[in-house]
């Protein structure tokens, strides 16, 4: 048996082996291979944000988020201020976790390599605790700033940011607005975690590079 699958071992090492047998070329492409199939979902959060602006019409942020859904749709993104100031919105309808549309929390799930299986909303609560506790404990330990190469290079994919080819400065000033947001964030509100990945990666160019 072991003539037969050892050559499609080789073959199909991304299906039949497990991380630790490949190699560094292929931990890089079976990185990008993931972190492109996340992205193509990326879009669609952006649609399923931009639709229902109109049900906050009457809501005393509308303005704020208003220019930050225009920046993203004009190829810029929000500054971690900018979402800060907005971060009330995802704790109520129509962004807060149980309010979320059928299509919006798919896409979510796909962004974050999550199956489509049951209890979708309550898997997205937990994945949003888990990154949310992640980025407590690298805030706890010395921050962004503290990470090293490899470290970053897993938080920012991890968080949606295609880290192929970055700098490790350019991967920590990008961590850094993350964990700013981070440090407001509340149990009220963690569905805000869950969008960052669009909020603050959906025009960066990694991410372009990957989406062409």
């Amino acid at each position: 048996m072991n003539y037969v699958m050892f050559p499609l071992a080789y073959m199909f090492p991304y299906q039949l082996l497990t991380h630790h047998f490949w190699s560094l070329q292929q931990k890089a492409e079976f990185l990008m291979k993931a972190q492109k199939k996340r992205l193509a979902y990326n879009k669609s959060v952006f649609q399923h944000l931009q639709s229902e602006l109109d049900i906050l019409r009457v809501n005393r942020l509308h303005s704020k988020w208003s220019q930050v859904i225009s920046k993203l749709a004009s190829g810029l993104h929000p500054t971690s201020q900018e979402v800060i100031e907005c971060q009330s919105l995802f704790g109520h309808i129509p962004y807060n976790i149980g309010s979320l549309s059928t299509g919006h929390v798919r896409s979510l799930l796909k962004i974050h390599a999550m199956h489509m299986g049951w209890r979708r909303k309550k898997r997205l609560q937990q994945k949003a605790k888990a990154i949310y506790l992640m980025d407590c404990a690298i805030i706890r330990e010395g921050g962004a700033e503290a990470l090293n190469y490899d470290e970053l290079r897993y938080a920012c994919s991890l968080r949606g940011l295609n880290p192929t080819n970055m700098k490790q400065k350019d991967m920590t000033e990008w961590l850094k607005g993350w964990l700013r947001i981070t440090e407001v964030i509340t149990e009220d509100n963690l569905s805000l975690v869950l969008h960052c990945p669009v909020l603050l990666a959906y025009n960066h160019v990694n991410n372009w590079s990957l989406r062409r």
